[in-house]
């Protein structure tokens, strides 16, 4: 099988990037920017269309998340719509451009897009800066040696078996990178009404337990002056550096879309500094 992602015909029609923005807009990369350009039709939330406005044709058709929220308020049929949308266009013979966050394929829309339109149209995968990398600049180098990424509320997993990956983690001694640490309902509870998620419920409960729950396992496994980093995102992004054993008192700046970096037995503070090191003190 010949995997010819990269290399899609430029006169190719039926087409469509999913393309990976990156941690944030000034972190896109030059192909994101090239498929932009000849973007005929671009799908994504409203905010990052606007940031990018400067790269998207002004005759390009552009379909936003509130656009299609006019249809339904639930999050998975509005995923469903986004997919559709984007082959229907494809289908047409447009150039699509699906704008993700961070990187197409991890924990992103690459999947769905794979799954539902590659035997329909042509697909290309356009990587972004996914946040792990960002936070681990940011907090100094805490990845040195691997480590394990882990969606504490990816949606498709059972709890059970996002423990059993928790508890592998833990037990290999893997630097561990949690996303979507908190669920995302905590923030937007319309989109998750009781009614159909009644597993959400109450939304300060339930939204949150998983994090608790895997804070509880590191403190009985690894040592409290273990580092703990946080890649905050609200109105502005923020780091934060401390130990596992205060991991309490950083435990509501913890946001739904925050990555949390969890050191292992090789990592250390080092001045202002997060370093997994290759060698023991």
């Amino acid at each position: 099988m010949n995997l010819n992602n990269g290399c899609v015909s430029q006169q190719n029609t039926r087409y469509v990037a999913v393309v990976g923005l990156g941690f944030c807009e000034h972190h896109i990369t030059l192909e994101a920017i090239q498929e932009l350009k000849r973007a005929e039709v671009v799908l994504g939330h409203e905010s990052v269309i606007s940031s990018l406005s400067e790269y998207i044709p002004g005759d390009a058709m552009c379909i936003s998340d509130a656009h299609i929220r006019e249809r339904t308020d639930d999050i998975k049929d509005l995923r469903i719509y986004r997919t559709k949308e984007a082959v229907k266009y494809a289908l047409k013979g447009k150039r699509v451009v699906y704008l993700c966050p961070g990187d197409p394929g991890i924990y992103s829309y690459a999947q769905p897009i794979l799954e539902y339109a590659a035997e329909k149209v042509e697909v290309k995968v356009v990587p972004g800066i996914t946040a792990a990398l960002v936070a681990a600049a940011r907090l100094g180098a805490p990845l040195r040696d691997g480590f394990a990424l882990i969606g504490l509320y990816e949606e498709r997993l059972n709890p059970e078996i996002i423990e059993k990956r928790v508890r592998a983690a833990i037990e290999s001694d893997f630097v561990i990178v949690f996303y979507l640490p908190k669920h995302e309902a905590l923030l937007y509870p319309q989109f998750y009404p009781e009614e159909k998620y009644p597993e959400l419920y109450p939304v300060k409960v339930r939204c949150v337990e998983r994090l608790e729950n895997a804070f509880c396992i590191l403190q009985k496994t690894r040592s409290p002056d273990t580092p703990l980093g946080i890649l905050r995102i609200s109105q502005e992004q923020e780091v934060i550096l401390t130990t596992l054993n205060n991991y309490s008192h950083v435990f509501e700046d913890i946001l739904p879309y925050s990555t949390v970096v969890v050191g292992n037995s090789m990592s250390k503070i080092a001045g202002k500094y997060f370093v997994t090191s290759v060698w023991r003190d």
